[in-house]
């Protein structure tokens, strides 16, 4: 461990666990058996719960973070009951599954299959998370044609590599400052997606290169556009027209492609490695600003919420 990462990020976590707030009666915390491990989840069903057939969001939480965390700070359940959908926030094991979760010292992390993964590859998160879709399936009310996920950071990446595994269930995808890892791949059908990046992310520069890393030397990652560019090839496009639309710190740019298929690149100037819009989750020594007034979660739902397998994305 990082001994500089280790005098930011200590302070902070014995300040937010004093001040976290627990979770709502109504939300379920739920268990799982697979692969050999006991995995859990949190569900959330709005409040206006009908017979009608909702969609369903799964949202990722990033490396050393856990499902409660994901469901208290990025404003997916006052959204969910504001737009009657169900809402699901899946927990990764820690590093080491024999011991018990730290941030510090064991945090929770995706097998989103980046190259230095060897040591998480016999985690199977594809088979948890779709266990997880059949699951919520069985228990509630689910739009099979509107089932979505996004994520952060590494949730982000995990994000691209469950719609790689599983393109045939997902109709899009909208993952917050993390990378697409896998690299051949052939999707089911074209699956829409929007990238939210920020342009003073140290941890995922925007243009690539040595990044900051809370658990050890820094890393070289590639350009975060690389993503969008491996995602139009998933999807079997050998060109698109790009436009680009400038919003004071939010930049735009939008793939017109044969498919139809929306891709959707979001740059925020002065956004660090935080979710855009909402309580920051770390400290700014160790992820930088999270001085945006662009709301994350309005904006992917506002993206994800038309998009449908009978469509075809």
């Amino acid at each position: 461990m990082n001994l500089r990462v280790l005098l930011w990020v200590v302070p902070y976590l014995m300040i937010s666990t004093v001040q976290a707030q627990p979770l709502s009666s109504s939300d379920h915390q739920l268990a799982l058996t697979v692969g050999g491990f006991t995995r859990h989840y949190i569900l959330h069903v709005p409040t206006s719960d009908s017979a009608d057939r909702m969609p369903l969001v799964m949202m990722l939480h990033g490396a050393g973070g856990n499902a409660s965390g994901a469901a208290r700070n990025y404003g997916w359940i006052l959204k969910s009951d504001a737009e009657h959908f169900i809402v699901v926030f899946p927990q990764a094991l820690p590093f080491d599954p024999t011991r018990p979760s730290n941030f510090l010292l064991n945090p929770n992390v995706w097998n989103d299959h980046r190259p230095d993964a060897a040591p998480r590859r016999e985690i199977d998160d594809i088979a948890f998370l779709s266990a997880v879709i059949d699951d919520v399936q069985r228990q509630c009310h689910v739009d099979p044609n509107r089932i979505y996920i996004t994520g952060f950071s590494n949730g982000a990446s995990m994000t691209f590599t469950l719609a790689t595994q599983l393109s045939k269930r997902i109709a899009a995808i909208a993952p917050v400052s993390g990378h697409c890892w896998p690299n051949d791949v052939a999707l089911a059908h074209p699956v829409p997606l929007m990238l939210i990046v920020g342009d003073a992310d140290p941890l995922n520069p925007l243009a690539g290169g040595l990044a900051n890393n809370p658990w050890g030397p820094p890393t070289t990652k590639p350009a975060m556009v690389d993503s969008i560019t491996d995602w139009l090839r998933f999807n079997n496009e050998t060109s698109a027209d790009v436009s680009t639309q400038s919003h004071g710190e939010v930049t735009t740019k939008t793939f017109a492609a044969q498919s139809a298929c929306p891709i959707v690149f979001i740059t925020i100037a002065g956004q660090g490695h935080e979710w855009p819009g909402h309580r920051s989750v770390l400290p700014k020594t160790l992820t930088g600003n999270n001085a945006t007034t662009f709301d994350a979660t309005t904006n992917i739902w506002n993206f994800l919420k038309d998009k449908s397998l009978k469509k075809g994305g």
